[in-house]
This record gives structure tokens, C-alpha cells and sequence, in this order.
């Protein structure tokens, strides 16, 4: 591969000829072309960052493996792990362009991923995005893996991140000022309903309860539900079999993911959820046809936790008293309560 500046862009050449890339970027030619052939897509169909961050979280723990095991140096090593860290630290989010439109199986943003982390290791290691030795983007950063395992696991850790980061703790949130209303109304006396008709008197307070109760255990199930997407193909590298990796990678990365979660949860004060109370199983895509991580019939207890807090939500419209007009500013949390439930569910 070579390069030549130009101006604001440089015209990197590899075996599929001369492209024009970015002069600021990190990324390389297979990211440029990428992002050239399907350059169709909204601000809101970019790949997520959350995702992106998984597979350098995962490229820093195979450097760490693959130096132990002698196919790269511990200089290359400890800058692939240095630009990795600056990658999922999120000083690194501009060099990532590319949108969910592409090939199959993530190859384009594993791509991109390598790239960014191949040139700046290249300048942490020489002081130069182009000097000698240079770390390159497959032999180096990718060793090891493939799309097809390296992408998937990423979605799946990165799920487990957010789930563990975002959604337990809106809805630990929701459920307290759910409760909190459930007291503030506690004396509010309404009728309930039952068969599409009034029924028998009950407070609004028991009614606000019963939702937040249901909410609880809605937290419980997505913490048991998460178990099933913490099975990782990672180590089957192109077809399952594990091809161009070495004798136990799988379970080393296995073993790598479960430290480094483990320390960012307790950091971001989440000891004990979900990913700790379960170990990241050893077993990786081994175990299992590679199939089924393309079926997605490992996450199916997540889904249908998701989906199951997202339909309770629906039934706080039902919560409405009878004198409240859809203006009223101190109703407005319950309907908005509601919009997001019906966008989400939709």
C-alpha cells in the first residue's frame, strides 16, 4: 500500500487501485470505499459508537493475547492496546463514518475499526502516521479474528454495556418517581376498571403501585434475560472453526472480556449486575453451529424482556383520571410516559 498527499486528501493505492482518502482521517481505503458505495443513509443510520467501542474493547484484549502468544511484538502490542483505549474513550469518534448499509457479516466497520486503530498505533509507536514499522491493520490489529466472529461478539457486548449503563438505570429511575406519584396520590380515590366497564373504587396511589411493581420485575427478568446474550462466538473467526487462530483464544478472550467488563461496571458503580453474576461462558462458538449466532436465538430472552418493559409501559394511558385534559402540565410525565412507549414499541 502507498501513499501520496494532495491537497486536503491523499491518494492512498492498494491491490483494488488509487482512492482518495481524507488527509485528518485515520481510516483507510477499505472505510473511504465503504463509505463512498453506500453513501445513502440519514445522520440516524450511522453504525452505533456503542458498537464500535466493543470491538476495540475486544482488539485491545486480543493484542494483549497475541503478543503473550509471540505473533506480535510487545511495542505493537502496547500501541494497539493505546489506540484501542482512545478509540472506546471516544477521542477517537470522528474517524468513524460509516453507516449500518453495507456488506454482510460488519466487514466494513471491523474494517474501519482495524484502520483507525492500525494508523494511530502506527503514531504512538513511530510519531508518525507513516512511519516504519508500521502497524497494519489485519496482520496486526485483526490477528486473530474475523468479521464474522469478532462483529457479532461486539453487538453482544455492547448490548450488555448499554443494558448495564442505560436502560437498568432509566428504568431504576422510572420506577422511583413512579412510586414517588404512587405516594403523592395515595389518598386519590377513583374507580377501577375491569371488562371495558367501572368497576370498584380503588386509589390512584394503588393503581400508580401496581405499575411500578410491574416495572420491578421488569428489571429482574432483563437482568436474568442479558445472560443469554453474554454467549460469544468470538474465536470461531470465518466459519466456526476457529482458522488462523491459536489453540485457545476463544477462551482467553473469553477470560479477557469478563476482567475488563467486570472493571468498568464497578467503575461506573454497577457491581454485581448481570455480566458479573454470570461469567462469560468459556465455551464461545465452539459449543454451538456458528449458525445460531447468525439465527439470533441466543438473545431471544433479552428481546422478549425488552419488549416486555416496553409493553407495560403502554398501560400507564390507561392511568389517566377521567378530569385530566391531555394539556395539563402536571399529567404531561404520564403521556410522555406513553409517547415513548408506543415510538419504542413501533
Amino acid at each position: 500500500m502507498t501513499e501520496s498527499k494532495e491537497g486536503s486528501y491523499r491518494v492512498v493505492e492498494d491491490s483494488f487501485g488509487a482512492i482518495e482518502v481524507p488527509l485528518d482521517s485515520y481510516y483507510g481505503t477499505q472505510t473511504e470505499r465503504s463509505r463512498r458505495n453506500f453513501n445513502i443513509c440519514l445522520p440516524q443510520d450511522k453504525i452505533p459508537l456503542s458498537v464500535v467501542y466493543a470491538l476495540a474493547m475486544l482488539k485491545e484484549i486480543a493484542a494483549g493475547i497475541n503478543c503473550a502468544k509471540s505473533r506480535i511484538s510487545s511495542d505493537e502490542a502496547t500501541a494497539i492496546i493505546g489506540a484501542c483505549r482512545e478509540v472506546y474513550s471516544g477521542k477517537l469518534d470522528d474517524h468513524f463514518p460509516l453507516s449500518i448499509w453495507q456488506t454482510g457479516s460488519g466487514t466494513q466497520t471491523n474494517m474501519n475499526v482495524n484502520e483507525v486503530v492500525a494508523t494511530r498505533a502506527t503514531e504512538l509507536l513511530c510519531g508518525s502516521r507513516t512511519g516504519q514499522p508500521r502497524i497494519h491493520p489485519n496482520d496486526h490489529v485483526n490477528c486473530g479474528q474475523s468479521s464474522n466472529d469478532i462483529f457479532p461478539t461486539a453487538m453482544n457486548l455492547s448490548v450488555s454495556l448499554e443494558t448495564a449503563w442505560k436502560t437498568i438505570p432509566a428504568l431504576e429511575s422510572l420506577v422511583d418517581a413512579i412510586n414517588a406519584k404512587a405516594s403523592q396520590f395515595h389518598d386519590v380515590v377513583k374507580i377501577g376498571r375491569t371488562h371495558l366497564q367501572d368497576a370498584v373504587p380503588m386509589t390512584f396511589g394503588q393503581e400508580l403501585g401496581s405499575f411500578g411493581a410491574r416495572l420491578s420485575n421488569t428489571i429482574g427478568l432483563i437482568r436474568q434475560g442479558v445472560k443469554s446474550i453474554c454467549n460469544l462466538a468470538v474465536g470461531g473467526t470465518a466459519v466456526g472453526t476457529g482458522l488462523n487462530s491459536t489453540k485457545g483464544f476463544d477462551l482467553e478472550m473469553c477470560d479477557g472480556v469478563t476482567k475488563l467488563v467486570e472493571g468498568m461496571l464497578k467503575q461506573f458503580g454497577n457491581d454485581g449486575w448481570g455480566i458479573l453474576n454470570h461469567r462469560v461462558p468459556k465455551n464461545a462458538s465452539f459449543s454451538v453451529p456458528s449458525d445460531f449466532w447468525r439465527s439470533g436465538c441466543w438473545d431471544k430472552p433479552w428481546k422478549s424482556e425488552m419488549k416486555s418493559s416496553t409493553l407495560r409501559l403502554i398501560v400507564v394511558r390507561s392511568s389517566l383520571l377521567p378530569c385530566w385534559d391531555p394539556c395539563d402540565p402536571a399529567c404531561r410525565w404520564l403521556e410522555e410516559l406513553h409517547d415513548i412507549a408506543l415510538d419504542r414499541y413501533h
